[in-house]
């Protein structure tokens, strides 16, 4: 495998009760259901270590990349409008 640039950040593996894996790559934790769904996001990752960092980051702390997913507006329990307040019926 060709890595595109030097890997910078530790990964940690552990496995998971239910059969799948933990895998910790610097600061961050990510799951896996089973073996394949590791193998395959780990060789994401190690292809292009800083475009996942910089999405993983998008996603974490919001940013200005307009080919992120927008977060959707969630509503209060209820059927309450975005500000949470519940609308008289």
């Amino acid at each position: 495998m060709k890595l595109k640039q030097d890997i910078t950040r530790s990964i940690h593996i552990a496995p998971a009760d239910n059969g799948g894996f933990i895998a910790h790559v610097g600061c961050g934790s990510f799951i896996f259901p089973d073996k394949n769904s590791l193998i395959a996001g780990l060789s994401d990752y190690l292809d292009d270590p800083e475009e996942h960092e910089n999405r993983y980051h998008y996603m974490k702390v919001g940013g200005d990349r307009p080919e992120a997913p927008q977060p959707e507006t969630v509503t209060a329990a209820g059927s309450g409008d975005a500000s949470g307040r519940d609308n008289p019926a």
